[in-house]
């Protein structure tokens, strides 16, 4: 994942997107790096892959390089437009990876505007056949979580609450995932929300006056942010 400088707009217009996803596309085919779900949002991307031939780094680079030239020659502008080096999280379970492509195609759900079997900018229309998978959009690995089945994706996939558990390794880097993506549409501190949510979903009872002040304050947190208790919850239903 990557985002905008200042979580400014890293894709004005289609024309941007189509772009992003052109040179995506050419330079996986040459690296060898699979992607097996993908998601544009205003001021940034998701991208799950299994990189085998550890190729990530030097795919990145280039993507994003290439991008943003051509996105100020478009726009009028310079300078530099991600706010560094990408993102990474690494996936290490079968549980994870189903949950990270079903959160990467539900993230379009923040924008409100459209309904996610239409939004044309992720991987998802691919999955439900609404148009030709491009040759370097890897499908199998998440259908076959669901036997190959395009029905039984979706119905987990648009489901709220999917029948799904995660490790305690997977919900760590899942909740590294969530702050992340909260901490980009709020301006608040990534560290701040990823504690908030750690010390909420944590069934053990405080016991010292630090650890019931910290559940306190993230109480607090959750009581003001609905988002944050939205994810919280999610969190909860999966690790259970």
């Amino acid at each position: 994942m990557n985002r905008g400088i200042d979580r400014a707009d890293v894709f004005r217009c289609d024309a941007d997107r189509r772009d992003f996803i052109r040179v995506l596309g050419r330079n996986c085919q040459a690296s060898g790096v699979e992607v097996h779900a993908w998601c544009l949002m205003p001021n940034h991307y998701h991208l799950l892959v299994r990189d085998p031939d550890h190729a990530i780094s030097e795919l990145m680079g280039l993507v994003g390089t290439t991008y943003v030239r051509h996105h100020n020659d478009r726009h009028g502008r310079d300078g530099p437009l991600f706010r560094g080096r990408f993102h990474s999280v690494p996936v290490r379970d079968h549980d994870y990876i189903q949950w990270l492509g079903r959160y990467i195609h539900r993230n379009p759900l923040a924008l409100g505007t459209t309904p996610l079997p239409d939004y044309p900018w992720s991987s998802l229309p691919d999955y439900l056949g609404h148009r030709v998978p491009a040759g370097w959009v890897c499908t199998s690995r998440l259908l076959g979580y669901h036997g190959g089945s395009v029905r039984h994706f979706a119905a987990f996939t648009l489901d709220d609450s999917p029948e799904l558990r995660l490790s305690d390794q997977s919900a760590t880097a899942a909740i590294a995932v969530l702050a992340e993506q909260h901490a980009m549409r709020t301006n608040s501190s990534q560290r701040g929300i990823r504690g908030a949510i750690a010390t909420l979903i944590d069934p053990t009872p405080p016991t010292t006056a630090a650890e019931r002040k910290a559940r306190e304050r993230a109480l607090a947190r959750r009581a003001s942010d609905p988002e944050l208790a939205h994810i919280v919850d999610t969190l909860g239903r999966l690790t259970t």
